[in-house]
């Protein structure tokens, strides 16, 4: 104050030194900055302290009325469970964090608008109390009935939750990301009638499991669109209907889990029918990458341009349809698959498996590329335009899980290269059944290999083969039945460095084969047919280099029709 009750004394000459005014001192004009300075500093001062955050604890309880909760009183401390009525309205405005002490949760029957923005100051923050949190510290949100129909969650981070957002009975609006679920991270459930649900966006980090969309008395319709989902401990999307059919759609996603390897990365589970569609999607590390599990009905699964990398572990595939009850059904196309263990696997214990591949590239598996482990009916493999390298089996008809049991197997090839092969190119086992093999421009090119083709059937066995190059595999192009007729057709074809060239065998009946011009080079045998009842053996154009033994036919019942021309020896 005696800057300013002095300052008439700056420019008085007659003062006395005990009263020394400080204009004297400074001058007027440093005075005057000096003045404003001090002003200056006292606003900043002021504003600072009416913008400072003041920590809040919540002690939990009921909330009826409408509060807000904003930045100036955070970080708020949540002490116990907290719910909103269904009259009650709770904001929480951008750039707030909330602190859930252990065991603590959020239960909304009314509205919560966690509006966030864009910004990094503007992110709001959910997560544990804990000095060093872990997941599942606290509950997490439940919006629990259709009074919190119209709530929202936007920008904002959700941490260390045991089920991170749990909307039941409800339309809810969330656009959060969920980092370290102890449970899941999303969980969208009807306890009554269907549940049809879209979402887009999501995302989650580090979490035991990711999404879950279930009906627990009707059907479940679930689209995924965008998600982001990576380090998930079990499952990161499923559709699950037990009581009902469940579809899955999923689309321009990413799942990967590096350090932890996902159990399943996309899953639907139905007490019908079951339905997994994706698409432009890659998934990394899982030990299923995407499988249909019907208990009663079809399961059926879809894929289109999906980028399938380490799909590790034993027994596990990059694509399955597995049902109980009714047939199995998988389609892929445009698809790389990579450094896995198994390719695609349809299994039905009472129906059949129906598996169509295009455009799809294989390499590094360790396991057959398409798998059959069991089919009660019959079974269709179709593949066209596909790259096979580097796998132990192609097409693969177990006989050691019991394969096919009625209906047959048929396997059509068109346009297939297989190299690196270290198991079977095609190999398919029908126990009550017949099979027929097509195969077109295919060529087989072993590590070496165990052979080309092998079919293993107790009725009739066909093998037709049309411009197909084998190479460095055990055996060539095989055919057997422990009791029906074996019939193959040999066209154009070339044999290198194999044991056994070409074979039919029956058991019990009759064996018919026809071979246009084929050249068969390096070889133990070159063709050998045996059957009990007649066999039948027309040769045209065959040429045969470094053969040990070229041709053996015999019959033990039956009479044997052969016939050579223009063939070479």
């Amino acid at each position: 104050m005696y800057l300013f009750l002095r300052w008439r004394d700056m420019d008085t000459a007659n003062v006395n030194e005990h009263g020394l005014p400080i204009g004297r001192v400074l001058g007027k004009r440093a005075l005057l900055y000096l003045a404003l300075l001090v002003f200056f500093f006292a606003v900043a001062l002021l504003i600072s302290s009416n913008n400072a955050s003041a920590a809040t604890t919540i002690p939990g309880g009921t909330i009826s009325d409408h509060q807000v909760w904003n930045a100036a009183g955070s970080p708020y401390t949540v002490t116990g469970d907290i719910t909103i009525s269904s009259t009650g309205v709770l904001e929480i405005t951008n750039g707030t964090t909330v602190l859930f002490d252990p065991g603590t949760g959020l239960t909304v029957q009314g509205k919560l608008y966690v509006n966030g923005t864009g910004d990094f100051a503007g992110i709001n923050t959910l997560t544990s109390s804990a000095a060093s949190p872990a997941p599942g510290n606290w509950d997490g949100i439940t919006f629990d009935g259709v009074g919190a129909t119209g709530s929202r969650i936007a920008y904002t981070n959700i941490n260390f939750a045991m089920n991170a957002v749990v909307i039941q009975d409800t339309s809810v609006t969330v656009a959060a990301t969920i980092n370290g679920a102890g449970g899941w991270a999303y969980q969208y459930i009807r306890t009554t009638g269907d549940l049809t649900m879209s979402v887009s966006g999501i995302v989650v980090n580090f979490a035991s499991n990711g999404v879950l969309f279930r009906a627990d008395a009707g059907n479940v319709v679930a689209t995924v669109t965008g998600a982001v989902l990576t380090n998930i401990d079990n499952v990161a999307v499923q559709a699950n209907a037990p009581a009902g059919n469940a579809t899955l759609t999923l689309t321009g996603s990413l799942f990967t889990a590096p350090t932890t390897l996902m159990t399943v990365a996309a899953e639907a589970t139905g007490y019908w029918n079951a339905t997994c569609t994706i698409s432009n999607t890659q998934i990394y590390y899982s030990g299923v990458a995407v499988q249909a599990v019907a208990l009663h009905k079809n399961a059926a699964v879809s894929a289109n341009s999906v980028t399938f990398g380490n799909i590790l572990g034993g027994g596990n595939y990059v694509a399955g349809a597995i049902s109980d009850g009714g047939n199995a059904k998988v389609t892929v196309t445009n698809m790389k698959v990579s450094n896995s263990t198994y390719g695609i696997w349809g299994a039905s214990l009472n129906g059949g498996v129906d598996i169509s591949v295009s455009g799809v590239t294989f390499y590094n598996l360790t396991n057959p590329c398409i798998y059959v482990p069991i089919s009660r009916n019959a079974v269709n493999i179709n593949v066209v335009n596909t790259q096979i390298d580097a796998a132990n089996g192609a097409i693969v008809v177990d006989k050691a899980l019991g394969g096919n049991w009625y209906g047959g197997v048929t396997v059509t090839a068109n346009n297939v290269t297989m190299t690196g092969l270290s198991g079977w190119g095609v190999n398919v086992y029908s126990r009550n059944s017949s099979a027929t093999i097509t195969l077109t421009g295919v060529r087989m090119v072993g590590a070496p290999g165990l052979g080309a083709v092998n079919a293993e059937v107790n009725t009739t066995a066909t093998l037709v083969a049309t411009n197909v190059r084998v190479q460095n595999l055990l055996t060539g192009l095989s055919i057997f039945s422990a009791s029906g007729n074996v019939l193959s057709d040999i066209t154009n074809c070339r044999i290198d460095t194999a044991t056994l060239g070409i074979s039919a065998v029956s058991l019990k009946s009759t064996a018919t084969i026809t071979i246009d011009p084929t050249y068969i080079n390096h070889t133990t045998v070159g063709v050998l047919v045996s059957a009990v009842g007649n066999v039948v053996v027309s040769m045209t154009g065959v040429y045969m280099n470094d053969t040990v033994i070229g041709v053996d036919v015999t019959s033990s019942l039956g009479n044997v029709n052969f016939a050579w021309t223009n063939g070479w020896p």
